[in-house]
């Protein structure tokens, strides 16, 4: 409903604003508002035969706008204004649905936090307050439903609420006082006497409520505090400002079940006869594991365990393969650490890991064995083929090595297509991980493999430092990892897709401004230097 009205009228050529209300009350505030507007000069309250706004505005601000102004505000207060009556005329025809009866305290235990019923025996002002702070802290602190008589307003049956509020609450607190203790071995009727009997009847009905009541010393000891039935558990001590502060947490980790001291949990039995064989088979480690731990010997021990090693090898006779490759990976490592072998003891370990890799044994373990064994030589400057070994065994050792370079591939050309933030460092580490013997790094076509299309659609998405880290791992592995002798038909392919990967690349990004350009320069050149290296010409890397 409209209660005001807006007229444009006019004297001597000067246009004005004249706007009546139906609440005259509502003038002045009107008027301190309108002021306000953007273009309105001046408001005043003029009289005549029924009071009135008149509001003149700026001259070099169009009438029009200013109309308008007046009237969006104008319509927004009467708005605001009928919805309060509304609102009024809506309490008043319904006051009972403002003012309904209250329900008791216990018809409303939450399931998401544990409740606490407050048993007490009334006595001053100063006791009112301090059970009110207990309840308070509880409650506003430590999100613990309280159930405190304090809390009851008129009209509520106390024996329901004695009897439903202990039997529904999780604990019950005992607040224990000299006067509490009095009432509580009094056969009268005060309300301690009534809950002493439903406490007895609980312990006595039900089965593990025991930790259900907990005693909480407000004044006295607990002796003189509590009757036999509660003084014998344990509580918490509150009768003074510190013992308060120091123990209302420890009681709401109780409350929570959570208390400060925490059990472990338990172990099963041990095995007291197998305990005491591992630590005797610990003290007598092989002699062979001892000198793979050499870093961690002591002088002497480490010269009984290298002769005592050294002479096992001499003899020519260890079967195992993964033993043997440790000992002639140890004695390799030791003769570049400075503890010279002889040639005929370097003759000896190529004896032994030749005469071990032409015997039928465990394949799996045989292919373990040369690699360890064949890195540890190379690291340390000695050289090591496959020139010595049978047919069977170099054919089994290549179907071994295209199954793990299958096995790379898969999960580089899966990562390259799936390519983000999140995972651009993973090139680097599975890139540590190639295999880095027998078939060239270098000759293996990877990005034929690659959906071109999707890899360029992800680059796009990369910040700049990940595009960086992408342009390294190129580098990486056509630079600094393994050089390029002549251009197979394997490697021709990887060549095609990288220039391919160029065009595609170029094509993208050729729309961005030259700054954005410059995010993409270290990768567009690892990417042409790539396979311009692949081809054999000779390029310069700019970083």
């Amino acid at each position: 409903m409209k209660n005001y009205s807006l007229e444009l009228r006019s004297i001597f050529d000067k246009p004005y604003f004249s706007v009546n209300v139906a609440d005259l009350s509502l003038l002045e505030k009107l008027q301190n508002d309108l002021k306000e507007l953007e273009g309105v000069k001046n408001v005043n309250i003029s009289e005549g035969k029924r009071r009135h706004l008149t509001i003149y505005g700026e001259t070099f601000v169009d009438v029009k706008e200013v109309h308008k102004q007046i009237k969006d505000y104008l319509d927004a207060f009467n708005d605001a204004n009928n919805i309060l009556e509304n609102s009024s005329k809506e309490q008043v025809k319904n006051p009972v649905d403002n003012f309904t009866p209250p329900v008791p305290q216990y018809t409303e235990i939450p399931k998401d936090c544990p409740t606490v019923f407050i048993s007490h025996a009334w006595d001053n002002e100063e006791h009112k307050k301090w059970i009110l702070k207990l309840a308070h802290d509880l409650e506003a602190v430590y999100g613990i439903n309280v159930l405190c008589d304090f809390y009851n307003q008129g009209g509520i049956d106390l024996t329901s609420f004695m009897i439903h509020g202990i039997s529904k609450a999780n604990r019950v607190l005992i607040i224990g006082t000299p006067k509490y203790k009095e009432k509580s071995e009094s056969l009268d009727n005060s309300g301690v006497s009534f809950e002493g009997m439903i406490m007895s009847s609980i312990l006595f009905r039900e089965k593990n409520v025991e930790a259900k009541f907990i005693p909480i010393l407000k004044e006295g000891s607990f002796e003189s505090s509590f009757n036999t039935m509660m003084g014998v558990r344990t509580g918490y001590d509150l009768s003074t400002v510190e013992n308060y502060n120091a123990n209302i947490k420890l009681l709401a980790q109780d409350v929570w079940n959570e208390p400060a001291i925490q059990r472990p949990k338990r172990a099963h039995k041990p095995n007291f006869n197998r305990v005491d064989r591992e630590e005797k088979q610990e003290s007598e480690l092989p002699i062979w594991k001892k000198i793979v731990l050499y870093e961690k010997m002591q002088p002497e021990e480490f010269l009984v365990a290298y002769n005592t090693c050294l002479g096992l090898l001499r003899l020519n006779n260890i079967q195992n393969p993964i033993q043997l490759a440790h000992l002639v990976s140890t004695f390799v490592e030791l003769d570049a650490k400075g503890v010279s072998l002889s040639s005929e003891d370097k003759n000896m370990l190529k004896g032994n890991i030749d005469r071990l890799l032409s015997s039928k044994g465990n394949r799996d373990d045989l292919y373990e064995c040369y690699i360890l064994y064949a890195q540890t030589l190379n690291v340390n400057g000695y050289d090591k083929d496959m020139s010595d070994f049978s047919c069977e065994i170099r054919h089994f050792f290549h179907n071994r090595e295209r199954e793990l370079w299958e096995q790379f591939k898969y999960k580089l050309v899966l990562l390259l297509e799936n390519l983000d933030d999140s995972n651009v460092l993973e090139l680097k580490s599975l890139h540590l991980t190639a295999p880095d013997h027998g078939t060239a790094y270098s000759s293996l076509p990877l990005l034929k493999y690659v959906d071109l299309d999707k890899l360029v659609a992800k680059i796009l998405k990369l910040s700049s430092t990940s595009r960086t880290m992408l342009a390294d791992f190129l580098i990486e592995r056509y630079f600094l990892s393994y050089g390029v002798e002549s251009v197979n038909e394997n490697l021709r392919e990887d060549i095609d897709a990288l220039k391919e990967l160029s065009d595609k690349l170029q094509a993208a990004i050729c729309s961005l401004t030259p700054v954005e350009k410059l995010s993409y320069y270290k990768l567009t050149n690892a990417i042409t230097s790539a396979f311009k290296r692949c081809e054999g010409t000779t390029i310069r890397l700019v970083d």
